[in-house]
């Protein structure tokens, strides 16, 4: 479901849930994520689809993963209550008498009651209620009141979720349509087709090539009591999460918007009080766990799409992602722009230094990093010829391992990124002072103990990217996935061809009118396209002790926005950070260009500042990953991001330079700081046809301005 994100999870509950289904359900990924969901936020679920299409499969296996209780009963149009909830059998009990002969009075009274025994509904905690559409009123009436108000006369119940499923409503299934009010006792509501029934051919491939083992529900080693455990823990945390002031006011906005959309609003409308202003929050809090955050952003809202599957006309419901989406922008559109940030008197100079104290990049000092496992020596050398490189050590940056209970988030700690939003949207600020951010450097608040300043990222909106963004925009979006010609692509069409080149695949029946009677028109011949490769770009950040401050922030929300572009345009991504060190971010598979823009959002967010500059490192890196790289030639690209002059390593990049002319690969420099622009970064750029933007602090403006260097430029 477009808008809604299915990533890495960050809660050990819902990872391992997430584990169970994708290893026997392949896509259907909405299907996964909102029977994950109804189970981390405690609410009931809702599958309608045709038989065959997974939904029972789906329930039945989040029940087990889960390790909750869980009962399943097939519902059929005789269904008693008692067989839902358990049956009434006569008790007698006997009246304590009174005065002096008690015992005399007791055996003369005696009282007969119906006494329930519970049964699979009042004693499980996840309840499959298989075509639910087929009870009978009866019973049907008792069970939703069960469901919703969660205990059974007095006696509160064990229930966390309810799964209920049912075919689509029509002739052919002999199945009602439910009422508007029974399906509003579900928060998630779902709707699926399986995979012939989408097209989904590719998923279609997966399903007959995997053997048959592979569809076997999985098992695991771990006690019950122990996923029971951590399931709980999820969902005390799930409903602790901050839900941001923009997010309500966003909830409110979206609310009007259906209201006013036709067949939402008015008498039939189905937005209850109920599902969008207690359940939908629960959810977005859900989403907001589960993805290993402590606030809700604004694209939680995009959980709202599994509310409304039956609770607005069908139309509407498919473009939910995309009205959703504009709400959001909507808004961001209308934010007030934050005030100039303040500066100190002795900023105001004639010609003052930019506001990270930049100094070139050659004076810092080198930084104690040996404690720091994801990043590797790079040895000073004063030759600018030397070529020994050492080895990468790369941060693989992957989702936490179901295999090492270390690595999960089962807290729902937030990334430094997830901190910095909650702070910005808390105070519904944009900008914090410059000032404020240069002292915290100064202080070194935040040092660690292998001396790395740790950068805290915000979500700051800075408005000063677009001209690196406008250019590279234009470059990039050469690099999309194509159709070309292909022998080995899919037939398209057909056409007459000039020569006897692939006769053999030509129109059969024309070829044998042909050989019966030659002409000089030739057989129409089959036209084969293929989808190739798209293009790459590679993101290189300095991070150098000199990038500690408002630069880092801003260096930050250029690469988020860059990453955003690359996932507009589907291509694949590169991400280096670089001092004296080098951290190469790769995917599970050691995958060093990749289209998991969570993964890279993530590592984007946790840089951190130290040591010294070196160009020769990261770029003889990411060139060795071109090399290897199947991309399109002409569709390469590095956008090196820097505020010094390298002071280790080779600082003439001779090697690099040629390697990356015979690669295809256009570098773009982009150099902060008011200093001269470095002529190695004029000869890198202009050799191989990139494009040099230049990053500086306006003291008249009050703000950062980014320009497009032109030949002839200090």
């Amino acid at each position: 479901m477009a808008g809604l994100r299915y990533g890495a999870l960050r809660c050990r509950a819902a990872a391992r849930i997430r584990t169970a289904l994708d290893k026997t359900i392949v896509s259907q990924n909405h299907l996964k994520h909102g029977v994950l969901l109804g189970l981390v936020a405690r609410e009931h679920i809702f599958v309608e689809g045709p038989p065959g299409c997974g939904k029972t499969l789906a329930a039945e296996l989040g029940a087990s993963a889960s390790g909750l209780s869980s009962y399943f009963y097939q519902l059929h149009r005789d269904t008693r209550v008692s067989e839902l909830v358990g049956d009434a059998v006569i008790h007698r009990s006997l009246i304590p008498g009174s005065g002096c002969d008690a015992l005399e009075s007791a055996a003369r009274s005696e009282v007969l009651r119906l006494k329930n025994v519970p049964g699979g509904v009042l004693t499980a905690q996840v309840c499959i209620l298989d075509d639910i559409t087929r009870a009978p009123g009866e019973a049907l009436n008792v069970l939703l009141r069960v469901l919703a108000e969660r205990k059974f006369g007095s006696e509160q119940l064990p229930l966390v979720s309810a799964i209920a499923t049912a075919n689509p409503p029509g002739e052919q299934y002999y199945v009602d349509p439910m009422d508007p009010a029974t399906l509003d006792r579900f928060a998630v509501q779902l709707r699926v087709k399986g995979l012939v029934g989408q097209h989904d051919w590719p998923s279609v491939d997966a399903v007959i090539k995997a053997p048959n083992h592979a569809w076997e529900a999985p098992t695991t080693g771990t006690d019950k009591s122990q996923l029971i455990t951590e399931l709980e823990a999820a969902q005390a945390e799930a409903a602790s999460v901050n839900i941001l002031p923009r997010v309500q006011r966003l909830l409110l906005r979206l609310m009007q918007v259906l209201w006013d959309m036709p067949g939402v609003g008015g008498d039939k409308h189905a937005l209850s009080d109920r599902a969008f202003l207690v359940k939908s929050l629960k959810l977005m809090q859900a989403q907001a766990h589960v993805m290993g955050r402590k606030a809700t952003y604004p694209d939680d809202l995009h959980v709202l799409a599994l509310m409304t599957t039956f609770r607005v006309p069908p139309e509407i419901h498919a473009d939910m992602a995309a009205i959703i989406q504009q709400v959001i922008d909507e808004d961001e559109a209308n934010r007030p722009t934050p005030p100039p940030p303040p500066l100190a008197e002795e900023e105001e100079e004639e010609n003052p230094p930019p506001p990270n104290g930049d100094d070139g990049g050659g004076g810092e000092e080198m930084e104690d990093d040996d404690n720091d496992s994801s990043k590797i020596d790079m040895p000073e050398s004063d030759d600018e010829e030397e070529d020994d490189r050492p080895d990468v050590e790369s941060s693989t940056g992957t989702p936490p391992s179901m295999d090492n209970p270390e690595e999960l988030n089962a807290g729902g700690e937030s990334s430094s990124t997830d901190q910095s939003r909650e702070a910005s949207e808390d105070s519904e600020s944009s900008l914090p002072s410059v000032q404020s951010i240069v002292d915290q450097a100064t202080r070194g608040e935040g040092e660690e103990e292998d001396g790395a300043v740790g950068v805290e990222a915000t979500a700051t909106q800075c408005d000063n990217v677009e001209a690196v963004l406008r250019v590279l925009k234009g470059r990039i979006e050469r690099g999309k996935a194509q159709a070309t010609p292909h022998r080995g692509g899919q037939p398209r069409s057909y056409y007459r061809p000039d020569d006897f080149d692939d006769f053999d695949d030509a129109d059969p029946i024309e070829v044998l009118e042909w050989l019966r009677n030659p002409t000089p028109q030739l057989p129409r011949r089959l036209h084969r396209m293929r989808t190739d490769r798209s293009g790459s770009l590679a993101l290189l950040r300095d991070t150098s002790m000199s990038m500690t401050g408002v630069w880092t922030e801003w260096a930050q929300s250029l690469a988020l926005q860059i990453v955003t572009l690359g996932r507009e345009q589907s291509m694949r991504i590169g991400y280096m950070e670089f001092n004296h060190l080098l951290k190469k971010v790769v995917a599970e598979d050691d995958a060093f260009f990749v289209r998991d823009y969570d993964l890279l959002v993530k590592e984007i967010a946790s840089a951190k500042c130290s040591g010294v500059t070196n160009y020769q490192l990261p770029l003889s890196n990411v060139l060795a990953e071109f090399r290897v790289s199947q991309s399109r030639k002409h569709d390469r690209h590095i956008l090196f991001l820097t505020d010094g002059l390298p002071t280790s390593g080779c600082k003439r990049l001779i090697d690099e330079t040629a390697m990356a002319v015979e690669l295809g690969v256009s570098v773009h420099t982009l150099f902060i700081g008011s200093k001269p622009y470095p002529e190695i970064l004029q000869r890198l750029s202009e050799s191989t046809r990139g494009v040099q933007f230049r990053a500086a602090y306006d003291h008249l403006l009050k703000s950062i301005v980014v320009t497009q260097r032109k030949p002839g430029d200090h």
